[in-house]
């Protein structure tokens, strides 16, 4: 049964990238039902939840990383010629 998302509740007074892990994670949740996936054991559905959160992670670690000039690799997709596009 697919099923419409009208709310996402976080805690006010969160640090940024707390906040914004937490997004990521509860969105992934709300992603699965919307999209109609069911069935899967709660390990997987939080893994697959917690991947989420922490590839949102990782991509503010990239931003922060060009922003500040450390020329961090981020995805392993700079300096790879294909500008970050993943499809190539």
């Amino acid at each position: 049964m697919v099923c419409q998302v009208k709310q996402l509740l976080v805690q006010a007074g969160l640090p940024r990238l707390l906040c914004g892990s937490v997004m990521a994670h509860e969105l992934m949740h709300a992603w699965l039902r919307m999209a109609g996936v069911v069935g899967l054991e709660l390990q997987v559905e939080e893994g697959l939840c917690q991947l989420m959160a922490c590839l949102w992670l990782d991509r503010q670690h990239e931003l922060l990383q060009g922003v500040s000039g450390g020329g961090g690799r981020g995805w392993g997709m700079q300096g790879t010629g294909r500008g970050g596009d993943v499809a190539g």
